[in-house]
């Protein structure tokens, strides 16, 4: 599955040229062309930062702009948390908050550069850590209040770190931890990547020749720090809305969109054209949510989110119902496309520079599918880079999907980027070698064509170790 590494080797400064790679591009982006100050954009990017002031300001979890702050369960408090560390370092300073998200950017780049080298020599590896360092749509994400580069950083890391649990360990109890605690810090942050604790496992066994038996130990430790450090979130939500909410109160709005999309009424990207049309069916539907609870109590909203929730999951089933298997089909593709489309979440993405990404786009995936077809012998050492792209593509083949909810998925695949462009180079550097021996030859024999002289050459060459043969024959006789 990976390479077993032993004894010593050499120490591999390479990743310092992604560091500098990403320090030039955010003083590119933040200093030179002026957007490190730019304003909040949609409402996730608003709803986020109330979030991260009122933990700071009232110690409440609240997405309200003033008071009374009610609670609410709607987002997991992982990013929100983050935010608020880097407000209360700053004094709420934008500026410094996409420092810190280019920076979240150059150690994801290092950690999957460390990751690739498992699987790929060192130059596809570097060229993978360059194009994640580069890649438009993750700086265009760095400029926003949103879950997206927290979240490339945390796959990066937990498939790095699952790789390294995957090596003969003496300590694999030890590892398998911090696995899970890796995976439990991406759910805190997305709460759709819960369920990647079974895949996580199932691959863990089959990478054991022992199988299950030889690795239940590791595996309970796994399984116990993964749920030790979601359990307070679920607690507090069991509590406060006396109901078993596990991470939020968004999975019912999910299912409704995504029976929507596959019906043909929403796209697959979910674009602003796409939410402009759903409100309307979402108003009402929550206008038959209905919550008694006492007037000012701190409670009301969030039991009012809880009555949304089952609402929508209501109003899912209703339109599961007359779903037919020709609209199904027929939105699959669509949906695909969606899900992997272009990524330009930049503030220039109204500009000329979208063509630019649009061109880009289109190079990375000839490039990926190229490199999938130049390593099909050993597809089967890169099931770690495989995990997360399909367990979020199968997800969101059930929960709504968009565009962005992609991206902490997609370095994985930039691997097939390093492998289509190093074999490129090599390929490159060798036709060259030939041509200056060609250019050699040329010299040695001035007046014939390239393909006469290698001929030549060869036919030379072969006389004269004739001549040798019987010389060194006759010597002996």
């Amino acid at each position: 599955m990976v390479r077993n590494h032993s004894g010593a080797q050499a120490s591999d400064y390479r990743w310092m040229l992604l560091v500098l790679l990403v320090c030039i591009e955010a003083f590119v982006v933040l200093r030179w062309s002026h957007l490190s100050e730019i304003a909040l954009a949609n409402g996730d990017d608003i709803e986020y930062h109330n979030l991260a002031v009122n933990l700071i300001q009232s110690h409440r979890f609240s997405a309200a702009a003033g008071p009374p702050f009610e609670l609410t369960a709607s987002k997991p408090p992982g990013y929100p948390l983050f935010l608020a560390f880097a407000y209360s370092i700053s004094g709420y300073s934008f500026a410094f908050l996409r420092v810190c998200q280019f920076t979240l950017l150059a150690a994801a780049s290092v950690l999957l550069y460390a990751t690739a080298k498992e699987v790929v020599d060192k130059q596809s590896a570097l060229i993978t850590g360059l194009w994640c360092a580069t890649y438009p749509a993750f700086w265009g994400m760095a400029l926003r209040h949103m879950t997206e580069i927290l979240s490339v950083f945390l796959m990066t890391a937990f498939v790095w770190l699952l790789t390294r649990a995957m090596r003969q360990s003496s300590l694999p109890s030890l590892d398998y931890s911090s696995v899970g605690i890796a995976l439990a810090a991406s759910v805190l942050v997305r709460a759709s990547f819960a369920l990647l604790l079974l895949p996580t496992a199932a691959l863990l066994v089959r990478n054991d020749e022992r199988g299950f038996r030889g690795r239940r130990r590791p595996l309970l430790f796994l399984v116990l720090s993964f749920c030790l450090a979601v359990a307070p979130w679920i607690a507090r939500n069991t509590i406060q809305t006396h109901a078993f909410i596990p991470l939020g109160t968004s999975s019912g709005m999910s299912l409704y969109t995504s029976v929507m999309q596959y019906k043909g009424v929403l796209s697959g990207k979910m674009d602003f054209h796409d939410w402009q049309h759903w409100l309307p069916q979402a108003s009402m539907i929550l206008s038959r949510a209905s919550v008694a609870v006492k007037p000012g109590n701190y409670d009301q909203h969030l039991m009012a989110e809880v009555q949304e929730d089952k609402e929508f999951k209501l109003e899912a089933i209703h339109q599961l119902r007359s779903l037919t298997l020709l609209q199904l089909l027929r939105s699959v593709p669509t949906r695909l496309a969606g899900f992997w489309g272009v990524a330009d979440f930049s503030p220039l993405a109204m500009t000329r520079f979208h063509r630019v990404v649009q061109f880009h786009y289109a190079f990375t995936v000839i490039l990926i599918l190229t490199g999938i077809y130049l390593s099909r012998s050993n597809l089967r050492q890169h099931l770690c880079f495989w995990l997360v792209p399909v367990y979020l593509m199968a997800l969101h083949s059930i929960f709504h999907s968009e565009t962005r909810y992609s991206l902490p998925a997609r370095q994985f695949l930039f691997l097939y980027v390093g492998v289509a462009l190093s074999t490129a180079i090599s390929w490159i550097g060798s036709l060259s070698v030939r041509r200056r021996s060609a250019t050699q030859c040329s010299a040695r024999y001035p007046g014939v064509n390239d393909g006469h002289v290698r001929e030549t050459s060869v036919i030379s060459e072969g006389r004269l170790q004739r001549a040798a043969d019987s010389t060194t024959g006759t010597e002996k006789t």
